[in-house]
């Protein structure tokens, strides 16, 4: 709505408000418009969350100005105000008021795009640790002494609350790592729940950047208590040069992998609660691995990986009567790569974090080659793995997130290098594991060649948004084919079930049903048909809890 017409000198300035169209289930911002009539340029804009949510807090305003030679118009200020609501400390609420000024502008600067690399922000280790006249030089205003006032307050109530202690615990948990003089203790080996061992309680720790930047070694043990099963190992890593990320790293370990898993380098992280399809499993290979590997960035978007490995996989899902699993040596030379165009991160809390709300899709393609009489292997084959995940955001229907997933395997493999049909239904773990079939048992299905889609449509709170009840809502559908045409010598024949038919199945979640501003918990309902439907209409109905951290 226009609001104002205003004169500034030979130009006009309109002011237009603008709020979410009454009626509709938008989360929204509301404020005011100032369009200049020099170029019809925004001048200005103010804006704070709409509506009552108590979940969203927050204000900003920026302001642009006519610059250089050409006077082209562009931002000199931004004020953002942020409050989280959900949160108290000791009846403080958080609030938060970053003001930044742009000055120097060159609308022309003699830059090359070689220049820049993918962190796009970095914050200094000791960037809290700079003198007072570090920032008087750059700083356009003097503090008054009403924001004087208001940082000695603020620093007596953190002395006194420990508020340094409790930002501290978030740079180790989003960080996974408490730092201890020059190790580095990992809270992903601490503790971890699931079907095949149990509880596991566990110890990891690494040198860290205070003892050097070039070299890291460190070492992990562990112990599973439904298997009644310790397992260990050590790594190394050289940093050979440190803006390609170009390292050299040799592991030993004595641990528990999947049969038939997916195994890609460079995968993203899973946060605290890690990868809950592995949770689900009910069998696993217990596994001697070595391998030395080179990764590095060769180009801009480019991450690439040569690794050649030596593995004794002891799969229980084989196991005799005697309960003893039969034994696969495995040498395997594998070479990845990870494509993932305009994708930025930011440097902080001593680790790298991807910028949020990026749109780019990333392509995984890995060649796997097994020798046969080399280093003790014993299976001669090529495996041939691709990945393509990316989303989509759209303003009315959200977010459509898509994972295409395909593999071959040709040669004499075992069913340990073969391809399960990657599925995630356990009776005793009813909660949503991700990427991947939800209806589908662990080991249902076998192939030597497969391909995948994992489609998610996450609406958020667009179709249900009141005051009581207002989770995320998210369709999703998975579809997946394959078959087994190599036959596999140690299984009886007809044993193994591949999904040539094509399985289906679709879901719907209702996410963050209980939420915080660092979790959430849900509930998903899913459903299998298709030529692998059970003959139960009720057996193929799965419910699972959902869940979500921020790290």
């Amino acid at each position: 709505m226009l609001q104002e017409t205003l004169e500034q000198g030979q130009d006009t300035v309109f002011v237009i408000s603008f709020t979410p169209e009454q009626g509709k289930n938008f989360e929204g911002l509301e404020g005011l418009l100032y369009i200049n009539s020099n170029g019809w340029a925004v001048q200005n804009v103010i804006a704070a969350s709409a509506g009552d949510d108590d979940k969203r807090g927050i204000k900003l305003q920026q302001q642009y100005e006519r610059v250089g030679p050409q006077q082209k118009w562009f931002p000199t200020e931004l004020d953002v105000e942020l409050t989280v609501p959900q949160i108290t400390l000791s009846g403080h609420q958080p609030y938060a008021h970053m003001r930044t000024y742009i000055t120097n502008i060159n609308l022309n600067p003699d830059l090359r795009r070689s220049e820049f690399g993918v962190v796009a922000l970095k914050q200094n280790l000791d960037a809290n640790r700079q003198p007072e006249s570090f920032f008087q030089d750059y700083r356009p205003d003097s503090l008054n002494q009403l924001e004087q006032r208001t940082y000695a307050r603020l620093d007596s109530i953190g002395r006194a609350q420990k508020l340094d202690r409790t930002i501290r615990t978030m740079e180790y948990l989003m960080n996974k790592q408490i730092p201890i003089g020059v190790l580095s203790l990992d809270l992903n080996r601490l503790l971890k729940v699931s079907n095949f061992e149990g509880l596991r309680l566990g110890l990891g720790a690494y040198t860290n950047d205070r003892l050097s930047e070039r070299f890291k070694v460190g070492g992990c043990w562990g112990y599973g208590f439904k298997d009644d099963e310790a397992k260990y190992g050590a790594d190394a890593a050289v940093i050979l040069s440190q803006p390609m990320a170009l390292q050299l790293k040799a592991v030993y370990f004595e641990d528990v992998l999947e049969t038939g898993g997916r195994r890609l380098a460079f995968e993203e992280e899973r946060g605290l609660l890690g990868n809950l399809h592995r949770a689900m499993l009910p069998d696993m290979d217990y596994t001697t691995h070595k391998s030395i590997a080179l990764r590095g960035r060769i180009l801009r978007y480019v991450q690439a990986q040569a690794q050649l490995r030596q593995e004794e996989r002891r799969p229980t899902l084989l196991a005799q009567e005697d309960n003893t699993p039969p034994e696969f040596n495995l040498t395997e030379a594998v070479v990845s790569i990870r494509y993932a165009p305009g994708e930025k991160y930011m440097q902080q809390f001593n680790r790298l974090l991807p910028m949020p709300q990026q749109e780019h899709p990333v392509l995984w393609l890995q060649y796997t080659r097994g020798f046969n009489d080399f280093l003790e292997g014993d299976y001669a084959f090529h495996k041939y793995d691709a990945r393509l995940q990316t989303s989509f955001r759209h303003r009315t229907f959200g977010e459509s997130r898509f994972i295409l997933a395909a593999g071959l395997v040709e040669g004499n493999a075992p069913l340990v290098a073969r391809y399960n049909g990657y599925g995630s239904y356990n009776p005793d773990y009813r909660v949503y594991a991700g990427e991947g079939f939800e209806t589908m048992q662990s080991y249902e299905f076998f192939s030597d060649r497969y391909a995948a889609l994992f489609f998610s449509q996450n609406f958020g709170k667009r179709l249900l948004n009141t005051r009581f009840f207002a989770p995320d809502l998210v369709a999703v559908t998975n579809i997946g084919i394959g078959s087994l045409n190599q036959p596999l010598p140690d299984l009886p024949e007809n044993s193994i079930n591949s999904m040539r038919k094509g399985f289906f199945e679709s879901g719907l979640m209702l996410n963050n049903i209980i939420s915080s501003a660092f979790s959430g918990i849900g509930v998903g309902a899913f459903y299998r048909y298709g030529p692998y439907a059970l003959e139960k209409s009720k057996d193929n109905l799965c419910i699972k809890l959902t869940a979500s951290l921020l790290f």
